[in-house]
C-alpha cells in the first residue's frame, strides 16, 4: 500500500481516510452516545452579529487583525468585517477554489488556492502576490513579522516574504506512514516559529532562513501498529509568556521553554486540537469529548474535568474572559466556566458542524460552520 493511500484524515475531531482502511475498522463501528445536555440555570451566551460565506469547512477559519474579522471560504470569496459590529468593509472573489484561509496581520490577507498556490491582498483587499508552493497547502497562512508561513502536504514547513512573495526557506521532514491530516496553523513569536510535527515533535525554526533552534518531543508514538502509534501534534502551539504548549492526539499535553525548548511539564490527554492557555492554567478537548483544565503551575496537575459533552467531537477550547468556548459537529456552541468547568451556556448556530476551534477577537468569540455561518459571541 502506497504511503499516500495510508493517510489519516482528521477534521477538527471527526476521522475519515483516504482509503485503505474504513473508519470503522479502526475507529468504532458507531459514534459515541450523546450524552444528555444539562438544563442550563442561566444562557450566559449571545449572539453579537452574524454573517455567512459560500462553502467552509475543513481548512477555513477566520482572522482577526486591526480591529477586522478576515473571512474566507471555498468558492473563493475573502472578506473584511468590523470586528465589533461585524460590518462588512469590503468583499472580493479569488480567481480560483480555495482550500485553507485566511491568514491576515492587517497588511495583508493569504489564502491558499486548490491548485497549490498562496494568494496574497493587501489590507484593501488588492491582489499583492501569488506563490506557487508545488503541492497543497495543508494549512491554514500564518502572518507575522513579514513572513508568510504554511504547511504543505509532503510535510514541508515554507517561509515566504509577506512584501514580495518571494519564498524564503523550506524546512521538511520525512511523514511517518500514517499521519493525521490537519490545517491547523503554526505558531510565530519574535523571530522564531513553531511547527507541531507528525510523530509527535515540536520544532522551533528561525523566521529569517528557517533553521533548526530546538526540537522537542510533545509525546512519543507507541504501540503494535501504525495506527496506535499516531502521536501528532494537533492544532497550533499556543504561546504564553515564556511557555509555548503543545498537545497530540493519543499522547499529551506538554509545555516548553520559548526560548530553549526545555520541557517544563507533560500530562496524558488525547486532544482532538490545541491547547488554550491562561496566565494560570491550560485546557484541552479530547477524543471522547471531555473538556480539562489542567494547572501550569502544578506540572500540569488536573483541576476539573468536564465529561457532559460526551461524543460530540468537540472543538479545541477557545478562552474569553473567564469563559471557555468549544464548538461540535451538531453546530452548537458551548460555554464553560474556567474556572470549575461548569456548563454555563449553549448556542445553536446552523446546525452544521464546527470544525474549527473559536478565534478571541477582541472580547468576542467568532466561529466559523461547515455551512458558512459566521457567528461573533460574547458571555456575560
Amino acid at each position: 500500500m502506497k504511503e499516500a493511500k495510508r493517510r489519516v484524515l482528521l477534521g477538527a475531531s471527526g476521522f475519515g481516510l483516504v482509503s485503505g482502511l474504513s473508519a470503522c475498522s479502526m475507529f468504532g463501528s458507531s459514534k459515541a452516545k450523546l450524552a444528555e445536555l444539562p438544563n442550563l440555570a442561566a444562557n450566559r451566551l449571545g449572539v453579537v452579529w452574524r454573517t455567512s460565506v459560500d462553502g467552509a469547512g475543513f481548512g477555513f477559519q477566520p482572522a482577526y487583525a486591526a480591529d477586522s474579522i478576515w473571512l474566507a471560504g471555498k468558492d473563493g470569496g475573502i472578506s473584511r468585517l468590523d470586528a465589533r459590529s461585524g460590518k462588512p468593509q469590503w468583499s472580493i472573489k479569488a480567481s480560483t477554489p480555495l482550500i485553507a484561509g485566511v491568514g491576515a496581520d492587517g497588511d495583508i490577507a493569504v489564502v491558499a488556492s486548490r491548485d497549490g498556490r498562496l494568494l496574497a491582498f493587501d489590507g484593501q483587499g488588492k491582489s499583492k502576490w501569488v506563490h506557487a508552493l508545488g503541492t497543497e497547502a495543508s494549512s491554514v497562512p500564518t502572518v507575522a513579522v513579514g513572513v508568510v508561513v504554511v504547511r504543505t502536504s509532503d510535510n514541508k514547513t515554507i517561509g515566504i516574504d509577506s512584501e514580495s512573495g518571494r519564498r524564503r526557506w523550506t524546512f521538511g521532514r520525512q511523514n511517518a506512514p500514517v499521519v493525521i491530516r490537519q490545517t491547523a496553523s503554526v505558531a510565530i513569536d519574535g523571530g522564531s516559529t513553531f511547527v507541531g510535527l507528525p510523530g509527535g515533535r515540536l520544532v522551533s525554526l528561525s523566521l529569517q532562513n528557517g533553521s533548526v533552534r530546538w526540537e522537542a518531543p510533545v509525546s512519543n508514538p507507541r504501540g503494535s501498529t501504525e495506527i496506535e502509534r499516531i502521536a501528532d501534534v494537533l492544532g497550533s502551539p499556543l504561546i504564553s509568556g515564556r511557555d509555548i504548549c503543545a498537545a497530540t492526539y493519543q499522547g499529551r499535553v506538554s509545555c516548553f521553554e520559548v526560548a530553549t525548548g526545555r520541557p517544563l511539564w507533560s500530562r496524558e490527554w488525547s486532544a482532538v486540537g490545541g491547547v488554550e492557555l491562561d496566565g494560570r492554567n491550560a485546557y484541552a478537548s479530547d477524543s471522547r469529548g471531555f473538556v480539562v483544565g489542567l494547572s501550569r503551575g502544578d506540572r500540569g496537575a488536573p483541576i476539573w474535568t468536564q465529561e457532559m459533552l460526551k461524543g460530540r467531537e468537540l472543538t479545541a477550547p477557545v478562552l474569553v474572559g473567564s469563559t471557555l468556548m468549544v464548538g461540535d459537529q451538531s453546530g452548537l456552541i458551548h460555554a464553560l466556566s474556567a474556572t470549575d468547568g461548569n456548563l454555563i451556556g449553549r448556542l445553536p448556530t446552523d446546525g452544521s458542524p464546527i470544525v474549527s476551534a473559536g478565534l478571541n477577537a477582541g472580547g468576542l468569540a467568532v466561529f466559523q460552520t461547515t455551512a458558512g455561518g459566521v457567528y461573533a459571541v460574547s458571555a456575560t
